[in-house]
């Protein structure tokens, strides 16, 4: 089912700046950008490309994502965060962002 999202500041894209500043995520982009939807082949791509680089393969996979999704949002950015075990991250956006933490239950 999915949750209604209320229309508010956490509705709008997560900007790329947004998405840099988000910490302990290089040694997981990968996973987190599977369970945001981005393809598989995008993200073998993205490795490929930038071996030795992490922190510039979670901003390409933060791109594809907003590319790819036809409504990227706090929302689902803070549930995905929360499957792939960044609770206490997941929980830091939404209280920045002013999101209920019931999204992650």
């Amino acid at each position: 089912t999915k949750i209604h999202e209320s229309h508010g500041e956490h509705d709008h894209p997560p900007s790329p700046g947004d998405l840099a500043e988000l910490p302990g995520l290089t040694r997981v982009w990968y996973r987190l950008g599977l369970v945001l939807g981005v393809r598989a082949d995008d993200l073998d791509m993205i490795k490929k490309n930038y071996p030795r680089d992490a922190g510039i393969c979670k901003l390409k996979m933060f791109a594809e994502w907003r590319r790819g999704d036809s409504n990227p949002t706090y929302e689902k950015l803070v549930r995905a965060l929360a499957d792939i075990g960044k609770r206490k991250l997941a929980e830091s956006v939404c209280s920045t962002r002013g999101i209920s933490l019931s999204v992650l239950d």
